[in-house]
């Protein structure tokens, strides 16, 4: 059965933040620690695909990796997301969505897990007030802002994770998925305002 994962990154006000609040899980702001422990082990260096008796199938690896992806943010939070009164604007909102696969698994996978541990929230998923934002900025830049060969290896990565483990419909490439959300958070940080970033499918 096919579904489309969707991850959207969203500038808000805080007293948008506080309406959302109830409906964020509290859990997903706290890794699974086994799974985590075991990607960190690993270095986040692991064959995506493997030769298995002369076939190429996925890696245990990285079926393990993608598995911590499924607990995404519900679709209470989402509901509740598009029923606020105010619509942000292009400028304060970002959306990305692959057929079959996670993009917020493909940025992970491309920064592999001590960058991964720069941001904030789950894995993707979290729910910052303005003050918050502010105080997470430094670390994100740390993790995003990146060039040279440091760009060129992560990059890489997410185009592997792209090809080996998502079925077709990515409709973004690497460097606009770490810049794209880098750019918000610094307007949010500029605006004074907070930040909803959720994964979800569809």
């Amino acid at each position: 059965m096919g579904y489309i994962g969707v991850w959207s990154v969203t500038a808000l006000p805080d007293d948008a933040i506080r309406t959302l609040r109830p409906h964020f899980a509290d859990d997903l702001t706290e890794p699974y620690p086994a799974e985590m422990a075991r990607w960190r082990a690993s270095g986040g260096d692991f064959p995506i695909e493997e030769d298995l008796n002369g076939w190429n199938v996925t890696s245990v690896e990285a079926e393990d990796f993608r598995d911590l992806f499924l607990c995404e943010c519900g679709d209470e939070l989402w509901d509740a997301f598009r029923a606020l009164p105010e619509e942000p604007g292009p400028e304060h909102s970002y959306q990305v969505e692959a057929s079959k696969g996670d993009p917020t698994a493909a940025l992970c996978y491309g920064l592999g897990p001590a960058a991964t541990d720069l941001l904030p929230g789950r894995l993707g998923d979290f729910l910052l007030p303005a003050a918050e934002v502010t105080r997470a900025l430094p670390n994100v830049e740390q993790a995003l802002a990146i060039e040279g060969e440091r760009r060129e290896q992560v990059t890489a990565r997410i185009e592997a994770w792209m090809t080996g483990m998502v079925d077709g419909g990515w409709i973004c490439d690497p460097d606009e998925l770490l810049d794209t959300p880098l750019g918000l958070f610094r307007r949010a940080a500029a605006d004074g305002l907070g930040l909803l970033s959720m994964s979800l499918q569809s």
